[in-house]
């Protein structure tokens, strides 16, 4: 069985990463566009994380038994859409998205209306779409979605 400090400490910390993120300039950077590879509907399959030395993950019957929804929509034309449960009651951020070098970055509007800004080092391997990001003191993170 999941530690449940550890367990609740992960959306926690997803949440407050894209929530204070913005904290700086939002210019695109150069060359940054759309990686065509990520246009579509994505859907967390599993989530591997390591706090404070120690690994832990969800599988995607682990996500399904505790009812974690996470789920990205990119468009063509930049907008994307979060849906998520993670740190309390569904919710829908609008923003959009953009990508260069390998890096995704997602500009949404969290709850209360409140910008925040998220870049993940991103893979994408058929319908499978990996995003990796860490935090500070050397916590990492690294969701796996499947293309609907």
């Amino acid at each position: 069985m999941k530690s449940r400090g550890l367990s609740a400490l992960v959306p926690i910390t997803l949440l407050l990463l894209l929530l204070n993120g913005g904290c700086g300039d939002d210019s695109s950077p150069e060359g940054s566009g759309h990686d065509m590879d990520l246009v579509g509907f994505w859907d967390l399959t599993s989530w591997t994380w390591t706090v404070d030395g120690v690994t832990d993950s969800y599988t995607e019957a682990d996500l399904d038994s505790i009812g974690i929804v996470w789920t990205l929509d990119l468009q063509e034309n930049g907008d994307a859409e979060q849906i998520t449960n993670m740190s309390g009651p569904l919710t829908t951020m609008p923003g959009t998205w953009e990508t260069s070098d390998g890096q995704m970055t997602l500009n949404l509007e969290g709850p209360t209306g409140e910008m925040g800004t998220i870049i993940y080092d991103y893979i994408v391997a058929g319908d499978a779409l990996t995003l990796d990001w860490s935090l500070p003191e050397n916590n990492t993170f690294s969701a796996v979605f499947r293309k609907g």
